[in-house]
Order: structure tokens, then sequence, then C-alpha cells
């Protein structure tokens, strides 16, 4: 007698629905878990310029004292006319930062657009920043650009700034290098030495809770602050974070 087995598939019919169903499914999951991708390496790859910055300068200090005492060219509240940028920055990238950094390239002073690099631009009115610094790539694949940031310290009737003063030395870091997006509190984040105190960090510490960081990155058209806010959130970026991808 035949024995006859019962056998189990999936029609032609079948296979193509579920198909459909996994290729919809990936559709609408798939950007998100791409973005939440780019947000941790963000943060994870900002956490990691910190920290090489930081402990660059706390190599340098051990070698040539406390920062207070450097000579570079360069003193807290100095007049913008009277300090050559170029010569204040190579000065301190070759004697007081890169020997004490691992990195891929070194191109010296230049401008974001002598670079090849497009630029930073604002997150609010896209307005691209041409900054100009010296700049290296971090063996990581981090740009990172250092220059010297200034205050005003008068103003005319209108508002305006008639004298300005530097006041720090700033590090733009790019944590995808000089792939795009290129946008101030996504990719692109200031850390900086505040020349008055001699003190490291995020660029903008110390000024309020963290209400008063997320709606000043929110609202700020260079978004200063988002660095320092993700760091307050011990270097992640939160779901409230304003410019998440």
């Amino acid at each position: 007698m035949e024995n006859h087995k019962k056998r189990f598939g999936f029609t032609l019919a079948e296979v193509l629905i579920t198909l459909g169903v996994i290729g919809v499914v990936a559709a609408l999951t798939l950007p998100s878990v791409i973005a939440n991708y780019r947000n941790e390496q963000t943060a994870v790859k900002l956490e990691h310029a910190y920290s090489v910055v930081g402990q660059a300068l706390v190599a340098a200090q051990a070698e040539h004292g406390d920062m207070q005492s450097w000579d570079f060219g360069y003193t807290y509240g100095a007049d913008i006319s009277t300090v050559s940028h170029i010569t204040v920055l190579n000065d301190f990238a070759n004697k007081y930062f890169k020997p004490y950094v691992k990195y891929a390239k070194d191109y010296g002073y230049k401008s974001f657009t002598q670079l090849g690099y497009d630029g930073v631009y604002t997150p609010i009115n896209k307005t691209k920043m041409n900054q100009a610094g010296y700049s290296i790539i971090l063996s990581d694949g981090t740009f990172l650009m250092i220059y010297l940031g200034t205050g005003c310290d008068n103003k005319d009737e209108y508002g305006n700034c008639t004298q300005r003063s530097f006041r720090n030395i700033v590090f733009r870091v790019d944590t995808n290098g000089f792939n795009p997006p290129n946008v101030s509190g996504r990719d692109s984040f200031i850390m900086s030495i505040d020349l008055q105190t001699h003190k490291f960090t995020m660029h903008n510490y110390g000024m309020g809770p963290r209400s008063y960081y997320k709606n000043y990155c929110s609202s700020d058209i260079d978004s200063q602050v988002c660095g320092y806010l993700i760091m307050m959130d011990g270097w992640k970026i939160k779901d409230d974070y304003p410019w998440r991808y």
C-alpha cells in the first residue's frame, strides 16, 4: 500500500506577501536604525576628540609647565589688530599640541575653502562659515581646526562691535571628517581653552542648567553650546537633542 505523506510548504503568493511585509517593515524601521547609529557614532567620536585634546594639553603642561606660562605670542584680551593669527596658531600647534597627538594628516594654517572642505553650515539659517585655522586629521578620521576666539570689548551707539580682543583658543571638530552634513551641532562641535581661567572644556561651559543649554542649542545659529549639552548628558545624544539625524 502506497505511503502518502503530507507535504507542507508555502505557495508563491504567500512567499511574495511575506517578502512584501518584510520590505514594508524594513522601509519603516531602517531609517530610524541608521539615524540612531549615526547619532551614537557622533557622540562616541566627539567624546574621543575631547579626550585626545584634553590629554594632549595635560602632556604639554607636564613638559612645558602650567598653561599660563606658555609663550606663543598671545595673551588674553589682546587686541585682534595686534596679533598674527598664523604666527600664534603655528607656534601653539607645533610646540604645545601636535607633539602630543596621533594624527593622520597635517594641513597647517588654511581656510575651509583652501582645504577643499565645504565649510560649516549653521543649522537654522544655513549660513556657511569659512573659517581659517591650523588643521589636522586625527588618526580616527576626525577633522580638527584650531583657531582664535574673540570677544567684543566696545560697541558703537548702534550696537555694532568696534573693538574685539582674543579670549580663547578654539578647537572645531568635525566627527566624520570632510563628509557631509557639515552642520554645526550635528557633526561639527567646538571646544576651547579659556585663556583667562586656562580651563579646557566644551565651549560655553557652566552657563546654566540643562534646560538652558537645550534651549540655547535649539536657537543658537552657530549651535556653540550643543557639544556641552551632549557632554552634560553623559556623551549621549538624547531623544530631545535638537539636531539629531
